[in-house]
């Protein structure tokens, strides 16, 4: 796959859970459930796979964080991104972007996010000044495949509510098709907030508008190459481990935060070597492991460390023909280690890009 860079123990989790339940309602209303923090396999689709290669590249800067209302201008904040290619490769033949975010709230009682709600995002892209429109893989849809948080069932519940979930604001990856004739060798992308803004409520504290951060932007291009076949997998899981106090928080152990994507079908006849490009988004610590089908000898660690930036980390990885099945492969992305020292927090697993060859 070739890869472009633009600038070079703990009780178990239902056991803690019911030992909470057991206190009051605001210890209750931290913690995440099974669709939040710990793997969730279902959010990692395959959009597309078949003959040809795969190229990567994403754009700078990173992180940017957007409003949906400007107080001084008075219009919607934009987030702009530079995607940089020495060429636009001859046999390009597709392109797929990508825009991956967190943080996606809105701000009614304080500065400081503590009594804010989470919400999704509503966005709107321009790729070189032509408006790209989000799809998703077949079978999924946007919030279920594509989306995560802390709490799925309690997003958006007012700060007083006795459910309200403090810091739960969902990250998300969102997908658009461009028009390969679209891509150029400087590429702009401009992701704006439109979230509806009705206004500042007097009888609320915040500023009543609607945030979400940008972490970063990437595009993919698929190559005519009659002898390699790729995998494209896309979608987001955020997983979260920590080591606090003698004991893992929440009672998430790395065990439990090891997503797994799947790359169904056979790979040709005389093809026994790889390629995998992952994109995680806050991989910035360095304490994760991924493994490609047997978990006794072909694994790496430390893989996603703040590369290119601790908002959204990029690795390729070569996979050797004895790690290598004929059919159904499959990758595992693990957020940290069996350490102490090692509990990774957030990380989200975003892209793997599989090319063999």
């Amino acid at each position: 796959m070739n890869t472009k860079q633009t600038k070079k123990y703990a009780l178990p989790f239902v056991a803690i859970l019911a030992v909470l339940l057991a206190f009051s309602v605001p210890v209750m209303a931290d913690l995440p459930t099974e669709d939040g923090y710990l793997a969730d396999h279902h959010k990692m689709n395959i959009y597309k796979q078949g003959a040809g290669d795969l190229m990567y590249t994403y754009g700078t800067p990173f992180y940017q964080c957007i409003w949906n209302y400007n107080e001084v201008t008075g219009t919607n904040e934009t987030a702009t991104y530079n995607i940089n290619l020495d060429s636009v490769p001859e046999n390009a033949v597709e392109a797929r972007l990508y825009v991956y975010w967190t943080w996606s709230k809105f701000d009614e009682y304080d500065p400081y996010s503590s009594k804010d709600y989470g919400i999704y995002p509503e966005l709107e892209v321009e790729f070189n000044g032509e408006s790209a429109s989000f799809d998703y893989a077949p079978g999924t849809n946007w919030i279920d495949d594509y989306t995560d948080v802390k709490n799925s069932t309690y997003l958006g519940l007012h700060y007083g509510d006795p459910n309200y979930i403090k810091y739960n604001f969902p990250s998300g990856t969102n997908c658009a098709m461009i028009p390969i004739d679209d891509v150029e060798s400087s590429n702009v992308v401009e992701v704006t907030n439109v979230y509806p803004y009705n206004g500042n409520d007097p009888e609320t504290s915040g500023d009543d508008m609607a945030k979400v951060c940008i972490q970063g932007v990437g595009l993919l291009l698929i190559l005519e190459d009659d002898d390699k076949m790729y995998w494209i997998a896309e979608g987001n899981d955020m997983t979260y481990t920590k080591w606090k106090n003698d004991a893992w928080v929440y009672g998430i152990t790395p065990d439990m935060t090891i997503t797994k994507v799947k790359f169904p079908g056979a790979i040709l006849s005389g093809m026994d070597t790889a390629t995998l490009t992952s994109v995680i988004p806050a991989g910035d610590l360095g304490c994760n492991r991924l493994y490609f089908n047997p978990l006794s000898r072909c694994y790496w660690e430390g893989l996603w460390n703040r590369v290119p930036d601790k908002n959204l980390a990029v690795s390729v990885t070569e996979i050797s023909a004895d790690c290598l099945r004929r059919h159904n492969n499959m990758a595992r992305f693990q957020n940290g280690l069996w350490d102490p020292n090692c509990g990774d927090k957030q990380m989200n697993v975003a892209n793997a890009f599989l090319v063999v060859e």
